[in-house]
């Protein structure tokens, strides 16, 4: 089983030392479809509490606090056409990063 840890609406789940990052549910309804997400580069070393990015929505636009530190090792890249996959399916397709601890 996974372990988690969670800061203001992103979740870490941690399995073999890399952490899959996404929104939780609640953030997930929350922040509704969202037109654009910035996240930080693969490579970049990235430490707990962070700002690694942002999620905007015709309403406002979210800072993404990291819940662990590490060095990213993946993005999704779908989210650059298809943002709204972070809300519609955030513990699946439309996961943020994935970290190495």
């Amino acid at each position: 089983m996974a372990d988690k840890k969670e800061l203001e609406g992103i979740v870490a789940e941690i399995e073999n030392g890399v952490a899959t990052l996404h929104l939780s549910e609640e953030k997930a309804k929350e922040l509704e479809s969202p037109s654009f997400i910035e996240l930080p580069q693969v490579g970049k070393k990235i430490f707990q509490g962070d700002v690694i990015g942002s999620i905007e929505t015709a309403k406002s636009v979210e800072n993404i606090k990291t819940p662990v530190s590490g060095e990213v090792i993946e993005i999704n890249s779908e989210l650059k056409d298809h943002p709204e996959l972070a809300t519609e399916d955030p513990l699946g397709k439309g996961f943020l990063i994935k970290v190495k601890l």
